[in-house]
């Protein structure tokens, strides 16, 4: 059986989350201490926040269009969906400025991977919106280079961007190369020539 399939998502890209709406704080100690422990403003937040949720479960998920041949001849198409809730998220891998990279595991396929969690506040705030997608898309056109890790899809909830990426179970290539006790390798010409030997191995 072959096929092939194409990902997208339909809301936008980066889409900011709108603020959690909050009960205004009593200045009234004796009202406050003698408020119900469960409101019914307190139940409607929770409400609210659950269709929240739920909404953006299926507005920032990765849709995937899978295609295949029948055992007829025929092709058949099935439709994917690809979230939070499909992962079981572990260890950290590795952090930077604006994002974190853990070790997840596809709860249907248990396959591993490493999801990049992107903050999307921080993104905005810093104004890096331009350069996570051209990450995003310089991953996409990379495919399926076997010296690069592939993006297989990419999707959001209110607050984080999700990228999910082939699992280097080995770590970095510049984890390797710190631990090289070589000064050759410190010098600008060793640099220019291991960033054209890396470039020569995307071209190629």
């Amino acid at each position: 059986m072959s096929g092939r399939s194409v990902t997208s998502n339909r809301s936008g890209f980066l889409e900011a989350g709108q603020p959690h709406p909050s009960r205004p704080r009593s200045t009234n100690v004796l009202a406050e201490n003698q408020l119900p422990r469960h409101t019914s403003q307190e139940r409607m937040n929770r409400q609210r926040d659950r269709t929240r949720s739920a909404e953006w479960a299926d507005r920032g998920a990765a849709v995937l269009v899978r295609e295949s041949q029948n055992r007829n001849g025929g092709t058949s198409t099935r439709v994917i969906k690809k979230g939070v809730k499909d992962f079981q998220f572990g260890r950290t891998l590795g952090e930077g400025s604006y994002s974190t990279v853990v070790a997840a595991t596809d709860r249907s396929t248990l396959k591993e991977y490493a999801i990049k969690m992107l903050d999307k506040r921080h993104i905005i705030k810093e104004k890096k919106v331009k350069y996570v997608n051209i990450e995003k898309n310089t991953l996409n056109r990379l495919g399926d280079h076997p010296g690069i890790v592939k993006l297989y899809f990419t999707f959001q909830d209110e607050t984080t961007l999700y990228f999910v990426l082939d699992l280097a179970v080995n770590g970095e290539l510049l984890g390797f190369i710190k631990k090289v006790d070589d000064p050759r390798l410190s010098t600008n010409r060793s640099s220019a020539r291991l960033t054209r030997n890396a470039l020569n191995t995307m071209l190629h």
